[in-house]
């Protein structure tokens, strides 16, 4: 039996192990995997940066007074209830690139903001009401 070949391996310092190291990283995560793994999903290709903690609450309390209201809201109101000076505007865009693709849009309905179906879905929810006829 032969026995296995050896060869001998010069020693490398820190610093070359470093650059090596860093030539075989794994590429930056673009911002839309972040937000994805984050749960933000079905990102759309307009909102590619990743929102600081503070812009995420803001967007999340701005989406969630538009979706419990039951008639538009103002900008005035939202940025009441924001409680900061961020850009409302900025922030209501922010959100309705977000749900651009989605089932539901971000729509400006007299200067005013809601949540409606999407428009290519809207024929799901027509009404059918029942005409009743004397016999």
């Amino acid at each position: 039996m032969v026995p296995p070949k050896l060869t001998v391996v010069p020693h490398r310092d820190e610093a070359e192990e470093a650059r090596e190291d860093a030539a075989r990283a794994e590429p930056a995560a673009d911002a839309s995997e972040v937000l994805a793994h984050e749960g933000w999903r079905g990102l759309p290709p307009n909102v590619g940066r990743l929102p600081s903690a503070d812009r995420r609450d803001q967007l999340r309390i701005l989406e969630a007074l538009l979706f419990a209201a039951s008639e538009p809201l103002a900008e005035q109101y939202l940025r009441a209830h924001l409680g900061s000076q961020d850009d409302v505007a900025a922030l209501l865009e922010e959100l309705k690139g977000f749900y651009a693709s989605r089932g539901i849009n971000l729509v400006r309905i007299a200067g005013k903001w809601a949540f409606r179906t999407a428009e290519d879905l809207s024929y799901l929810l027509e009404r059918h009401a029942t005409e009743q006829r004397r016999l």
